[in-house]
């Protein structure tokens, strides 16, 4: 449009030197403010855009109707004296002139030219100066030019008085330098030429869509991951798309996708204009580098991992005939409870099921803590190991003194774990082992031994311990007594609840009764 507006301009000024009269010389300087009035305006909007320098619609439009009522009183001129106080057509030997005085619509038409001018320079000295501006350097000295040209030969030929119409000439010179700008802007930008080759050459897919969802572009990637791309032109609906192609696009589905052997994750990015989403790209990330490597490792994680379980379960086996060597020790020096560690446990297992199915302790009773404390259980009497056998074996109830020495039996229980067992990676079990050996005579209401523990201060472990313990020991026949029938254990059980065992262990030992008495038939045959 400034090219345009030049070439009237200059179109003017050619009729101007060959008007014969007044009324010609009015028709040629009526063209010639058709030009102008307009031409330093739309240098300004190509000065702003080239310098991203945004201009607000309410200043556009002050703007141009300034242009037109400056215009309008232009071609009008001859009506009124608004823009022209006089004008006085001319003709000598030099040639034929038109000498005029300027009127107020003259005066404001030199003003705003005198802006637009300050406005160009401005953004242009700015831009030049702009460190970080990704503009090349020549353009910006061609449009500092553009402007300057004009403006210099308009001032030689006001200042010294030249016989000749020195801004056209000046015109005509922007207007070439304003093709050569654009030339080299929009033909041989090298910036826009990298860009290309990198937008067709990436190992991504990148597909741009409008926000009326209207096909835009894609590079050459996308079309092979895509083959359906080929056929589509800019502005075509993305309709006639299907599959998992218009499910990432239309749905926004944001799944790899794998296409002949290779994985691609989709990416939607906005594509913004003045905070306003004019639409979107889809980028197929390649990501078959990095799928590669994930699966290298879990297929190694997964091997180390059964490799780690497998050591891990023949450990686990070597722990448990360690603890039975352990326990089996135990039974070899006391005669007089036989079979009590391998009932016990037994005892344990049915117990924990009632609790896990009453919901009772779930908190604790986890798979860890269920599995530490059947492993533990054998161990609760190892301190027996160093009670001396007179004592142990003794046929018969024993003196106050014996009892006491056999009471310690708990605290050496604790003492010989904390030896053998604390350097445990499995502290869990290290720690289950040891409250079993210590706290499994401690009772309810506190009147057990060897610390006087009451209520739930007696851990879990030791309290469920302390019911099948004495339940063993009441249906087994002792030196010193008969075995009780499982009914008078029972009875025996609940009239000790609150007192030396926890409620809620033996309400859901009478519900597991009819396991536990199997259990003693079987380990009575």
């Amino acid at each position: 449009m400034s090219c345009c507006c030049i070439f009237i301009t200059t179109l003017g000024y050619w009729f101007l030197v060959q008007a014969d009269s007044l009324s010609s010389a009015y028709l040629a300087q009526k063209i010639v403010y058709i030009g102008t009035s307009n031409v330093f305006y739309f240098v300004l909007r190509f000065t702003a855009i080239y310098c991203d320098v945004y201009i607000r619609k309410i200043l556009r439009a002050f703007l141009l109707l300034a242009n037109s009522a400056i215009m309008t009183l232009a071609l009008t001129m001859d009506k009124h004296n608004l823009f022209y106080k006089s004008v006085e057509y001319i003709s000598d030997d030099s040639g034929a002139f038109l000498q005029k005085e300027s009127g107020l619509g003259n005066i404001m038409f030199k003003v705003m030219l005198a802006v637009y001018v300050v406005f160009i320079l401005v953004m242009s000295i700015i831009n030049i100066t702009k460190k970080t501006t990704s503009r090349s350097y020549k353009n910006t000295i061609s449009l500092f030019l553009i402007i300057m040209v004009p403006c210099v030969l308009y001032v030689i030929e006001k200042v010294l008085s030249v016989q000749m119409f020195l801004l056209p000439y000046g015109l005509v010179i922007s207007e070439i330098l304003t093709l050569r700008l654009v030339y080299r802007m929009h033909i041989y930008d090298f910036n826009n030429t990298a860009q290309a080759m990198a937008y067709d050459t990436i190992d991504d897919a990148v597909i741009a869509i409008d926000d009326n969802y209207k096909f835009k572009g894609c590079n050459n990637k996308a079309k092979d991951l895509f083959p359906v791309l080929r056929g589509f032109s800019v502005d075509d609906e993305i309709d006639s798309l299907d599959g998992s192609l218009f499910d990432i696009v239309v749905n926004r589905n944001m799944e790899e996708l794998c296409v002949n052997r290779k994985y691609y994750k989709p990416e939607i990015k906005n594509i913004k204009s003045k905070n306003k989403v004019m639409g979107f790209v889809v980028w197929f990330y390649d990501v078959t580098a990095e799928r590669e490597k994930t699966d290298l490792l879990e297929n190694y994680q997964k091997d180390l991992e059964c490799e780690v379980e497998r050591q891990t379960e023949k450990l686990r086996d070597v722990q448990e005939k360690v603890i039975m060597g352990f326990a089996n020790i135990i039974e070899s020096r006391d005669f007089v409870t036989g079979g009590h560690i391998k009932r016990t446990s037994m005892y344990i297992d049915i117990l924990i099921k009632g609790l896990v199915k009453d919901n009772v302790y779930t908190d604790i009773l986890t798979p860890s803590y269920i599995s530490h404390i059947k492993l533990a259980a054998p161990l609760h009497d190892i301190g027996k190991v160093a009670v001396p056998d007179s004592i142990l074996n003794k046929n018969g109830r024993f003196t106050y003194e014996e009892f006491e020495i056999m009471k310690k039996h708990t605290v050496l229980g604790a003492q010989i774990l904390d030896d053998t067992l604390s350097g445990l990676d499995d502290l869990e079990y290290y720690h289950l082992a040891r409250e079993l050996a210590l706290y499994h005579h401690e009772k309810w209401d506190g009147t057990g031994y060897p610390e006087g523990l009451s209520n739930i201060d007696i851990p879990l472990c030791a309290r469920i311990m302390a019911v099948v313990d004495v339940f063993d020991a009441l249906v087994s026949k002792r030196p010193y007594k008969q075995s009780y029938p499982v009914s008078t254990v029972y009875k025996i059980i609940e009239n000790e609840s609150g007192k030396q065992f926890d409620p809620l262990l033996v309400r859901c030992f009478l519900k597991v009764r009819p396991q536990v008495e199997k259990v003693v038939e079987e380990m009575s045959d």
